[in-house]
C-alpha cells in the first residue's frame, strides 16, 4: 500500500502537539460535552491561545488545503487499488473499498496526525473559539 501524503506546512507544526493531546481524546459529541462540562482553566487557555494564533496568522485556509491533499491521496490510493469500473460491477468489493479507506485513514493519522488535527478544531469550534 503506497500512500503519498502531502507534508504538513512547517508553519502549522505547532498544532501537532495540541492535536495529539486534545484531538486524540475528544472525538465524539459525548467526549466534547464532557470536556465542556469539566475543562480546566488551563485547558481553555491553551485552546484559546492556539485558536488565536491560527486566526491571527490566517493558518486555517492552509490547514484546510492540506486536509484536502490528504483526502485526495487517500481517495487516489483507493481508486488505484479498486478502480471505479470494477467496484460498480462486482458486489462485495465496495465493502473492501470502505475497509481499505478506513485503514488508509488510520495510517495517514499515524503518519501525519490529520484526524487528530480535525478533532482539535472540532473541539475549539465547540468551545466557540475563533480560528478562521
Amino acid at each position: 500500500m503506497k500512500l503519498n501524503l502531502p507534508e504538513l506546512p512547517s508553519e502549522l507544526e505547532y498544532l501537532l502537539a495540541p492535536a495529539q493531546t486534545y484531538g486524540n481524546r475528544f472525538q465524539s459529541d459525548s467526549d466534547i460535552a464532557r470536556f465542556l462540562e469539566c475543562a480546566s482553566e488551563s485547558d481553555m487557555e491553551m485552546l484559546a491561545t492556539i485558536a488565536e494564533r491560527v486566526w491571527l496568522n490566517n493558518h486555517y485556509p492552509s490547514l484546510v488545503e492540506w486536509w484536502s491533499g490528504v483526502d485526495t491521496a487517500i481517495k487516489s490510493e483507493v481508486a488505484r487499488q479498486y478502480p471505479p469500473r470494477v467496484v460498480s460491477r462486482k458486489s462485495g468489493i465496495s465493502e473492501n473499498c470502505h475497509n481499505l479507506e478506513g485503514k488508509l485513514i488510520e495510517e495517514a493519522n499515524r503518519r501525519c496526525g490529520h484526524m487528530d488535527l480535525y478533532f482539535l478544531f472540532g473541539l475549539m469550534d465547540a468551545c466557540d473559539l475563533r480560528f478562521e
